[in-house]
């Protein structure tokens, strides 16, 4: 409802403007700004919430991005793996097991979360491997060197 809100106080500002009503379109704009800023809390929070829900009870060594938004989930994942990299510093032998699902539910029916998270993986170097359509682990620590000497090889086109 809020991003309805906000999108139609948007056109509704840019359409004042053009009527040469520059008095109302900044006051539509300033209130379009309000609106997305409370819309931007929401999906923040209704984000937070979604993922607790998904993820209570699970090992800590899994992470379930179902229900989220791209954004969110590339930043629970790096969250995830922060927190892991720094819990396991000593040892450096643990993984993650991320579930992104296979787009199934989508509007368009296609992943998208799985496809930015993988991208990110790739782009940072981790070692994984796939665990099903819509899940996949994430070698941490020494493993991950693997993951560096793929990426390197990549890059240099010699290697998909």
């Amino acid at each position: 409802q809020l991003f309805s809100k906000k999108q139609q106080l948007f056109e509704a500002a840019s359409n004042a403007y053009k009527k040469g009503q520059g008095a109302e379109a900044k006051r539509l704009s300033r209130t379009a700004h309000q609106t997305d800023e409370k819309y931007r809390r929401a999906r923040q929070e209704a984000s937070v919430t979604i993922l607790h829900l998904r993820n209570h009870g699970k090992p800590a060594d899994t992470l379930d991005l179902h229900g989220q938004y791209v954004e969110e989930a590339l930043s629970f994942t790096k969250q995830r793996l922060k927190e892991l990299r720094n819990i396991n510093n000593a040892q450096r032998t643990s993984s993650l097991l991320i579930i992104t699902g296979a787009g199934h539910h989508s509007e368009d029916g296609r992943a998208k979360i799985r496809p930015a998270v993988l991208n990110f993986l790739r782009k940072k170097g981790y070692s994984f491997k796939e665990e099903g359509p819509g899940a996949f682990r994430v070698h941490l620590g020494a493993e991950s060197t693997e993951g560096c000497f793929a990426s390197l090889l990549r890059m240099l086109g010699l290697k998909k």
